[in-house]
């Protein structure tokens, strides 16, 4: 079988198709648009055995390799980290890296991230743009308490993102430069709970009828909205052959150290996915409150 090695940048991407033997049958670079993974597609067509490495890189892979399972193409999704330990390179361009993955693909060393369904992978992106933009809402928030704090202004409710606290705020009277810069974070922050509230309302529609959720919300801490983070983030809970391999994917792991005869076990590793370990912690922060008013609290 080929083996086809695609480094993937923003704008541009190099692919390199090699035989079994490592023979190079062709390179090139195409576009990371539309256009240029038609021609990526007409090039791979003209293999009747092929496999692609992609290595992942934020998002930029994301619409490579939607075509690519559209056309029914094996696709690996490869890890960066465990890439470079594999094959790190002092010379590094773009042609050569897509030769390495290549290489590491058909020598079947490469490992292989999980991709879940189209359907987990567009509620994945509503559930962390929530969390996105409750931290961002947070940052504003805190800029408004700064303004406050500057003139010792105590706000008498808890909630200053809340109708009656933005109500109060923006008939606070302020020397005008203040008032200004309030009164531009109340717009960000109006904007940022409408769009808040709109995807909690869409992630609230399909946790509704879930039955895993459901059971998810049996353990304390646990709401609506952080059991249906960890239901898309984890996935199908079967492709982990036990417990600790799924401790090990959210990063909860201890640390091990080991020399000779004596083990040092350390803090949890915060490798994998950070999602996971955050909801996790955030609902053993909050025995007796919902995750999702830690989220617009504490996490935020």
């Amino acid at each position: 079988m080929n083996s086809v090695g695609l480094d993937v940048h923003k704008t541009r991407c190099v692919a390199c198709i090699k035989t079994h033997e490592g023979r190079i049958l062709e390179e090139f670079a195409f576009q990371n648009n539309p256009h240029g993974h038609e021609e990526l597609i007409t090039h791979l067509k003209v293999y009747p055995e092929i496999q692609v490495a992609i290595e992942s890189t934020g998002n930029l892979w994301i619409p490579i390799y939607n075509r690519l399972e559209d056309e029914q193409i094996h696709t690996i999704l490869t890890n960066p980290k465990k890439t470079r330990m594999i094959a790190e390179a002092k010379i590094k361009t773009d042609r050569l890296d897509a030769r390495i993955l290549a290489d590491l693909l058909r020598a079947n060393l490469l490992s292989a991230s999980y991709v879940p369904p189209q359907e987990i992978r567009e509620q994945r992106s509503i559930i962390r743009e929530r969390a996105r933009l409750a931290q961002v809402r947070t940052i504003i928030k805190n800029r408004i308490h700064a303004i406050l704090d500057k003139h010792s202004i105590k706000t008498p409710y808890t909630d200053i993102s809340g109708k009656h606290s933005l109500e109060w705020l923006s008939k606070l009277e302020l020397p005008p430069g203040d008032r200004i810069l309030l009164d531009i974070n109340l717009e960000q922050l109006n904007t940022l709970n409408r769009s808040i509230e709109r995807l909690t309302e869409t992630i609230a529609t399909s946790a509704v009828d879930n039955p895993e959720v459901k059971l998810l919300m049996g353990f304390t801490g646990i709401d609506y909205y952080s059991a249906m983070l960890l239901l898309n983030e984890i996935g199908p809970i079967t492709r982990f052959a036990s417990p600790k391999k799924l401790v090990s994917y959210a990063g909860l792991a201890p640390g091990i150290r080991q020399s000779g005869n004596h083990t040092t076990h350390g803090h949890i590793t915060k490798e994998g996915n950070s999602h996971i370990r955050w909801i996790l912690v955030e609902a053993a922060h909050t025995p007796h409150a919902t995750t999702r008013d830690s989220a617009n609290s504490t996490s935020e």
